[in-house]
């Protein structure tokens, strides 16, 4: 176990430094704030993660423990499904999933412009976070969002190398809640080596820890953070400093959107605390049902595979090592024989039980899919409606994911990339555009539309049949909308006219069909009434 080094003590000048008592106000707050979910915390890690390392550990030492405790694995393999949904919907490696448009009001015209501009700051900001680790750390940082709450930080380590984002387990975590509702403040508590911290932190001073050790074995508590500083409303300002002993060691200060290296995520959010509510979170106590009733289990299918057994002490025969197969027992003629004490408790009920558990712990993690029985293929309304389903279950925290995550993580791949001076502008007249991110997962919301438009249609056609059901239904703009709330690229339906052409160019071929119906017409009359008015 390594040693922590004797430091020197503060100075009177540290003691009275205003960063330093601001930072040490901070991280009492979220200790305190952290202090009360803690322990659920603790458990999500426990049941749905137990290789992870736990709070004040330096290492993963408990883990075997852990598993030694664990008798049933659902929540584990729940929580990597989740994850990896969550990460899928919201951080698409092979997506673009955000889009940046103007603040201020402009023309179709002057839209016109600047969608090309727009289009290759986007390719080139994607494409930058596809050089980077940011799919790796995201693969770790979303197991947190069970739990309720992830972090993840991203800096420009080497202005040759990609930028480079690095996940923050909870169990390193302190965050507080600012004045308007929002994490003001990010902290990371972690031990460290002194080698370690002049890596990290170039500039720091590192003679305030004292005389350098014979060894590079002794661990330094070091606590670094940055937070909004609020005396100056008009502008995103924060404050960085990192603290090992009493001591600031290095300070920092950042102005602009997605200048704070720390991004934070919650799933739910409340007025009394800075810390999410996950779904795991919420479901802690059914986790630990069904561990406890796997438990159970298996002590009751000791009793039977290998039950208690009670005989008369005769003096003669003795069961002390027990009874293999086929051995004789000699016993004192007259005496009773030995015979099975069985319990009389029923655990037929528990499957029930069991099964209860485990869709309440798939339904609160969005697993609880509907399986497809049989052979007969899925009807394309009941995805549609299972998606609308889905989507309207997790409103709110797609809002939160969006607003926290999505718009975080971009908008500091941004200001990195423009500090490396490196980030494509966007202007106009000469002057540049103020941009802000917007994400296309809120179009998810839309999937209900989506459904009470295809009943509609069904609903026509069933009532009037296909062709009065293509009178009376625009299939132009029924696309079209359809489409938009599907967030599907415009560029792949044609225009109005293209289709009326290309619809004009397969008559012929669709009324002199050989395997034409009757009259030898193939299309319904409500296509040829459509096309009889387009001009050729």
């Amino acid at each position: 176990m390594a040693v922590k080094p004797k430091a020197a003590p503060p100075s009177e000048q540290d003691q009275n430094d205003p960063l330093l008592k601001a930072m040490n106000r901070l991280l009492e707050r979220a200790r305190i704030d952290r202090a009360r979910h803690q322990s659920r915390i603790a458990d999500c890690y426990k049941y749905a993660m137990p290789w992870r390392h736990k709070f004040y550990q330096t290492q993963a030492s408990g883990s075997a423990v852990d598993l030694d405790e664990i008798f049933d694995e659902t929540i584990a393999t729940v929580i990597e499904d989740f994850s990896a949904d969550m990460n899928v919907t919201f951080t698409p490696r092979k997506n673009n999933w955000l889009d940046e448009t103007p603040l201020e009001t402009l023309g179709g015209a002057q839209k016109a412009e600047l969608a090309k501009p727009l289009a290759a700051r986007k390719t080139f900001v994607f494409a930058e976070m596809g050089r980077s680790n940011l799919y790796q750390a995201l693969q770790e940082a979303y197991m947190d969002l069970g739990p309720g709450t992830m972090a993840m930080m991203i800096t420009d380590i080497d202005p040759a190398k990609p930028l480079h984002c690095e996940a923050i387990p909870v169990t390193e975590l302190l965050i507080t809640r600012g004045p308007y509702g929002y994490v003001d403040g990010v902290f990371r508590e972690k031990a460290y080596r002194r080698e370690e911290i002049k890596v990290l932190w170039p500039d720091a001073d590192l003679g305030k820890l004292g005389p350098e050790p014979v060894n590079d074995e002794q661990d330094y508590d070091v606590a670094d953070g940055c937070w909004r500083d609020w005396s100056d409303k008009g502008n995103e300002t924060y404050k960085y400093a990192v603290q090992c002993q009493g001591k600031i060691l290095y300070r920092k200060e950042w102005k602009g959107p997605g200048s704070c290296p720390f991004i934070v995520a919650r799933w739910s959010r409340d007025s009394t605390t800075a810390w999410g509510v996950g779904p795991t979170y919420r479901v802690l106590p059914a986790i630990k049902s069904r561990n406890h009733v796997r438990y159970l289990s298996l002590k009751n299918y000791d009793k039977h595979v290998d039950p208690i057994t009670s005989y008369e002490d005769d003096g003669v025969i003795n069961l002390d090592h027990g009874v293999e197969p086929g051995k004789w027992v000699p016993r004192l003629p007259g005496s009773r024989a030995p015979e099975t004490i069985e319990s009389k408790a029923r655990f037929d009920v528990q499957v029930f039980e069991m099964d209860q558990l485990e869709r309440v712990i798939r339904r609160a993690h969005y697993q609880d899919r509907p399986e497809q029985q049989g052979k007969t293929p899925p009807t394309a309304t009941q995805w549609a409606d299972e998606a609308a389903e889905r989507a309207r279950r997790m409103g709110t925290p797609a809002t939160n994911l969006v607003e926290e995550w999505q718009y975080g993580i971009y908008r500091r791949f941004v200001y990195l990339l423009d500090q490396r001076g490196v980030l494509p502008k966007v202007t106009m007249d000469g002057r540049a555009v103020q941009l802000q991110p917007i994400s296309p997962l809120l179009r998810a919301q839309e999937q209900e539309e989506v459904v009470r438009n295809d009943r509609w249609a069904e609903l026509i056609i069933s009532r009037f049949g296909p062709q009065f059901g293509a009178v009376i239904i625009d299939m132009f703009k029924y696309s079209d909308e359809q489409r938009r709330l599907l967030g599907v690229d415009e560029k792949l339906q044609r225009k109005e006219e293209d289709i009326a052409k290309a619809i004009q160019q397969l008559m012929p071929v669709l009324q002199n069909f050989s395997g034409a119906g009757v009259g030898g017409q193939v299309a319904p009359p409500s296509l040829g009434a459509m096309t009889s008015g387009v001009p050729q």
